[in-house]
């Protein structure tokens, strides 16, 4: 499978997960609660893409870490008195997607302007230039509840809004377009 593909399953997880092929290998997440079944959910994510068609060989590579996603602009914190923060340390995570390096280039980008600028009032000065990122997160929060909403989505993707058609990885050329015949 060529492309970045998200995954919906509520039986896994209230976010998502993910493959990403890379080189020879397939990148494989999920965005788990924490000592809630984790190494479980992840073995029935391999086992449902398993039904699907997937292939998995000798895993590589592992690794966990915790995601703190934003519900909401008000949980971004830029700092206090005497302290400013930036990327992850900050909040800037994107509530839809769950990712941070964009945003923490531009709240960087965003300190670093405000620091040529002098160090007087830079904690409010920074605050008030990641206005744009603050919005940017509002809007994502919103997105995410649609993403995240079974029957949203499933709308959405009935609907074919931004679609692609998606084969099973063990059909044949033949049987795919045989599926698509009317």
């Amino acid at each position: 499978m060529p492309y970045f593909s998200s995954i919906f399953d509520p039986e896994i997880t209230d976010y998502y997960c993910w493959t990403i092929p890379k080189d020879d290998h397939l990148i494989l997440g999920a965005a788990l609660k924490p000592k809630d079944q984790t190494t479980e959910r992840f073995a029935m994510l391999k086992e449902k893409l398993r039904d699907w068609g997937f292939r998995f060989g000798k895993t590589t590579w592992r690794e966990g870490t915790f995601l703190l996603r934003p519900e909401s602009a008000r949980q971004v914190s830029t700092g206090a008195p005497g302290v400013v923060l930036l990327g992850e340390a900050a909040g800037w995570i994107s509530p839809s997607s769950a990712e941070g390096l964009s945003y923490a280039f531009r709240s960087a980008q965003n300190l670093a302007e405000v620091l040529h600028a002098g160090l007087q009032n830079v904690e409010r000065r920074y605050h008030r230039a990641t206005l744009p990122l603050r919005r940017n997160i509002l809007l994502k929060g919103l997105k995410s509840r649609v993403v995240f909403n079974a029957s949203l989505r499933r709308l959405v993707m009935t609907l074919g809004v931004r679609s692609m058609d998606v084969y099973r990885p063990q059909e044949s050329a033949h049987l795919a377009a045989a599926r698509q015949e009317p």
